[in-house]
């Protein structure tokens, strides 16, 4: 495989419904929606790499164990916290997963920027659960120019 030959998938995590509660689960609603999402996903990932807060594993967890022919791992990854800067995101991500086809499970708006980066905008923020697939053939180059600069 050409090491730009290869999918990335982004899902926000489920909807976790804990008001006042600093890491909540997912809700009910939001494990619906999962298991929704990974029946309809585009490309079975190698791996899923997931923010370590709960919503996000369980997230993560849930699509592992549903998603149809999906036999990779899943990995935590501090890079996927809500409060990462864009840029040091971008650079882990090109850094450890370019070349993998993979399953990026995070939080909004972080997961916005990082489609932003590689060109693909959207005229809303992605909903809870919902995917984006981005063949990363058109933009590892310029996401590796925009690395370089930025």
């Amino acid at each position: 495989m050409n090491n730009a030959d290869f999918v990335w998938c982004f899902v926000p995590h489920g909807y976790a419904d804990g008001a006042g509660i600093d890491d909540p689960p997912l809700a009910l609603d939001g494990r619906r929606s999962v298991r929704e999402t990974s029946r309809n996903l585009t490309n079975i990932p190698a791996i899923i790499v997931h923010s370590p807060l709960k919503r996000a594993v369980e997230t993560a967890q849930l699509l592992g164990s549903v998603t149809p022919d999906f036999k990779g791992s899943l990995y935590p990854c501090e890079w996927l916290l809500p409060d990462v800067k864009i840029l040091h995101a971008v650079d882990y991500l090109l850094e450890h997963y370019a070349g993998i086809d993979a399953l990026f499970v995070g939080h909004n708006p972080l997961l916005n920027q990082i489609l932003e980066h590689f060109g693909e905008r959207h005229e809303r923020p992605m909903d809870y659960a919902e995917q984006v697939t981005i063949s990363m053939r058109d933009h590892i180059a310029p996401a590796t120019r925009k690395r370089a600069t930025g």
